[in-house]
C-alpha cells in the first residue's frame, strides 16, 4: 500500500460507475446490457464476471508485455504538466484494448510499488479511472490502481463498483489490498452479487476466522448462479458441516444447506469434491439420519437420490474417496437411501409440482420424478400443446421417448412448432437469445433423431433451411448417423439445395460429406 496519502479527489462520474451507481440496490445489474456494449442481434455475450473467472480458475497465467506497456502508460499519465492530459487518454486506449488484462495486474502493481510515481497524481489517474471511464477495461485498471491506497479514501466508490459482476473480482482484490481486514467489505458486497462476484469473494472469504461469516458461507453463501460446485468444498469444509449437523437441534436453513453442499460434492467438477472432503461419509451418515424423521421437501428427496446414485456406482471415475467409504458404509447408505425414496408421500408431492409454473420448482420436480422412476412424458406433452414456446421441456421429452411414444413427440413437434419461420433461408445466427427460442428448442429435438433412423424428416427439413447455424449442423449430424436407406425420398435434393446456398463453409463442408458417406470431421 502506497504510504504518501492524497487528497481526497473529487468525480464528475460517466457512463460505467453513474450507470452501476444508478441501479436499485438488489437489482438484476447483469441483465442489463453494459454502457460499453454494443448490440448485435444474436451475438455471443459472456455473464458479467465469466471471462475472468474462467481465466483465473482455468487457465494459466502466461507472461505477456502488457504489464510492461500499462506501466510506461501509467508513469506517463502521472507526470507531471499538460503533457500528462495527452498520454491519459493513450492510457485509457491500451487499457480499453487489453484483451489479459487480469494477467497484468499483478506484476503492474509490483513494478508501481517499487517505482518513485508520485502518490498523490497517481491516485488522480486511478480515481479518473475508475470512475469516469465509459469502458470496463480503463475501469478494472482503476480499480486495480485504487488498491495501492487505504481503502478508507475510496470505499464507497469500490463498494459501489463491486456490486456488478464485471469487476467484483478487482474490487474485492482492491478491498483486500487497502486495508488490513477487509472482512467486512467483502461480506458486504458478497451478499449482493449471485454469479462469478460471488464465487471470488466467498473463496476470499473462506479463510476468515470469523464464525459469523463462515456460518454464512455454510448457509446461504456458497449458492451462486455459475455451479454451486466452485464453492461447496469451501462451505462444508470451513463451515464444518459436520460440526454443524452434530448438534441436538438441525435448523431447516441448514438441514437444506445440507444436502445441497452434498448434491454439489457428488457431482464433482471444476473445484474440490467429495473426494477432497474426508469427513463425507460421516455427513453423509448423519444427513440420512435426520431425513428419516425431516424428509418432507423435494429438495430433500434430490439430495437422497444424489447419495444413491453415488454410492450405487460401482466404479466411479476417480475412486472410491478416503475416510470411512467402504463397503459397509456404501451398502447401508444405499439401503437407507432406497428406504426414503420408496416412501408413499413422494409420488403425490412431485406430481403436483410438475404442474407449477416457476421454472425452479417444475425442474425439482421433473428431477424428483426421475428418481422416483415415474414418467413426465405425457404431462410434459400436455404442456407444450399448450405453451410450446415457453420452456425447454423438448429436450427431457424426447430423452424420456421410446419406440412406442417417439411419434407423439414428433407429431406435437410439426403441430406446434412454427417450422414455416424457423426455415425462412440459410444465414449465419447464432440463435441466441429469447427470440430464437424456437429454433433453440428445435435443436433438443434434432440432436437426438440419431437415435431414430427416418423419424421426423420435417424437423430435420426445417432445420437444413434455418438462418441459425447450430440448427443446420445439428441435421446435418442426425442424417450423418442415419443409414442411407432411412433417408426419406426428398432428403438428397433438399440436402443439395443447402448446399447450394450454403454461406459457411465449414458448415457446407459438412453437409458434403454426409451426402457423399464420408466422416463429418
Amino acid at each position: 500500500m502506497i504510504k504518501l496519502v492524497p487528497g481526497r479527489e473529487s468525480r464528475s462520474g460517466s457512463a460505467f460507475y453513474l450507470w452501476v451507481s444508478a441501479g436499485a440496490a438488489g437489482s438484476d445489474l447483469d441483465e442489463v446490457m453494459l454502457p460499453d456494449e454494443e448490440h448485435v442481434a444474436g451475438q455471443l455475450k459472456f455473464a458479467s464476471g465469466a471471462w475472468d473467472g474462467v481465466v483465473s480458475h482455468h487457465v494459466a497465467i502466461r507472461e505477456t508485455d502488457v504489464a510492461g506497456s500499462l506501466f510506461a502508460a501509467v508513469k506517463a499519465a502521472a507526470a507531471r504538466g499538460w503533457l500528462a492530459r495527452g498520454q491519459f487518454a493513450r492510457l485509457y486506449e491500451r487499457a480499453k484494448s487489453a484483451d489479459d488484462l487480469l494477467s497484468a495486474i499483478d506484476p503492474l502493481l509490483g513494478r508501481i510499488r517499487e517505482s518513485g510515481i508520485d502518490g498523490g497524481r497517481l491516485y488522480k489517474v486511478a480515481m479518473r479511472l475508475a470512475t469516469d471511464s465509459a469502458h470496463r477495461g480503463p475501469v478494472k485498471l482503476g480499480i486495480a490502481l485504487l488498491g495501492l491506497f487505504p481503502a478508507d479514501l475510496h470505499r464507497e466508490v469500490l463498494l459501489t463498483l463491486g456490486r456488478h459482476e464485471e469487476v467484483t473480482l478487482y474490487a474485492a482484490v482492491a478491498l483486500d489490498n487497502g486495508q488490513d481486514h477487509a472482512d467486512d467489505d467483502l461480506w458486504h458486497l458478497a451478499k449482493q452479487v449471485r454469479g462469478w462476484g460471488r464465487i471470488h469473494l466467498v473463496e476470499r472469504l473462506a479463510g476468515t476466522e470469523r464464525r459469523d461469516i463462515l456460518d454464512w458461507v455454510l448457509r446461504e453463501g456458497f449458492r451462486n448462479t455459475v455451479m454451486d460446485e466452485y464453492l461447496a468444498y469451501l462451505a462444508a469444509s470451513r463451515g464444518d458441516l459436520l460440526a454443524a449437523l452434530s448438534v441436538d437441534e438441525v435448523d431447516d436453513q441448514l438441514l437444506c444447506a445440507a444436502g445441497d453442499l452434498l448434491m454439489a460434492l457428488f457431482a464433482g467438477g471444476p473445484a474440490q469434491d467429495i473426494h477432497d472432503y474426508t469427513v463425507g461419509a460421516a455427513v453423509t451418515h448423519i444427513y440420512l439420519t435426520l431425513m428419516r424423521d425431516r424428509a418432507s421437501d423435494l429438495q430433500h428427496l434430490l439430495a437422497v437420490g444424489a447419495i444413491r446414485d453415488f454410492v450405487t456406482n460401482s466404479a466411479p471415475s476417480r475412486g472410491w474417496p478416503d475416510g470411512g467409504w467402504n463397503e459397509a458404509a456404501r451398502l447401508q447408505f444405499a439401503a437407507e437411501c432406497q428406504q426414503l425414496i420408496g416412501r408413499a408421500e413422494w409420488p403425490p408431492i412431485a406430481l403436483e409440482a410438475l404442474e407449477s409454473a416457476d421454472p425452479v420448482t417444475f425442474w425439482r420436480a421433473e428431477r424428483a420424478c426421475s428418481i422416483l422412476g415415474i414418467s413426465t412424458l405425457h404431462t410434459l406433452l400436455r404442456q407444450l400443446r399448450v405453451e410450446p414456446l415457453e420452456s425447454g421441456k423438448w429436450f427431457s421429452a424426447i430423452r424420456q421417448a421410446d419406440r412406442d411414444s417417439i411419434g407423439e413427440v414428433i407429431d406435437l413437434a410439426v403441430e406446434v412448432l412454427p417450422l414455416e419461420e424457423i426455415a425462412s433461408g440459410l444465414g449465419g445466427e447464432l440463435g441466441l437469445g429469447r427470440q430464437w427460442a424456437a429454433h433453440q428448442y428445435l435443436d433438443f429435438l434434432v440432436q437426438d433423431l440419431n437415435k431414430w433412423p427416418g423419424v421426423g424428416w420435417p424437423l430435420i427439413a426445417a432445420s437444413l433451411a434455418s438462418p441459425v447455424i447450430r440448427n443446420r449442423n445439428m441435421a446435418v449430424r442426425t442424417l450423418a448417423a442415419w443409414p442411407r436407406s432411412a433417408w426419406p425420398g426428398d432428403a438428397e435434393s433438399r440436402l443439395r439445395q443447402a448446399i447450394s446456398g450454403e454461406p459457411e463453409q465449414d458448415v457446407k463442408q459438412r453437409m458434403n460429406a454426409a451426402l457423399e458417406g464420408r466422416p463429418l470431421e
